[in-house]
């Protein structure tokens, strides 16, 4: 005699298939999180070396031009970011000289809202051109 299959069979078959659902979708999750990161890691360095280029650029005229960390809060602000610490105070020594030099740390937010500000730091300074 063959025995006979009760409803278990298509009970357990729908678990699985529940739970399969729900691993692709935890998957899909995950990878989307990964990726956001990385994008707003991406856009977070891109901002702070553009942010710390232009308040070198502008710390160039100490003191008769722009002040260079609004000029690298201005671009920190076009690419996406925001400024959080930028110290146009320091000069790097080149030949005997003293050239401006800028640090500036910037933070991203990712576009997902499960994911904490992404930071970056970029340093610039200017050198002369060699002759």
């Amino acid at each position: 005699m063959r025995a006979r299959m009760t409803g278990d069979v298509g009970g357990i078959a729908l678990v699985v298939l529940s739970a399969a659902l729900v691993l692709l979708a935890a998957g899909s999750l995950l990878l989307s999180v990964v990726t956001d990161l990385g994008v707003a890691a991406a856009r977070a360095r891109t901002a702070a070396d553009a942010a710390a280029l232009a308040a070198a650029g502008a710390a160039r005229f100490e003191g008769a031009g722009p002040d260079p960390c609004h000029a690298a809060r201005e671009v920190a602000e076009a690419n996406g970011a925001v400024l959080r610490a930028c110290d146009a105070d320091k000069h790097q020594p080149v030949n005997g000289a003293l050239y401006p030099a800028v640090e500036v740390e910037v933070e991203v937010r990712p576009s997902s809202s499960l994911i904490w500000p992404v930071p970056a730091r970029a340093a610039a300074a200017l050198r002369p051109l060699p002759s």
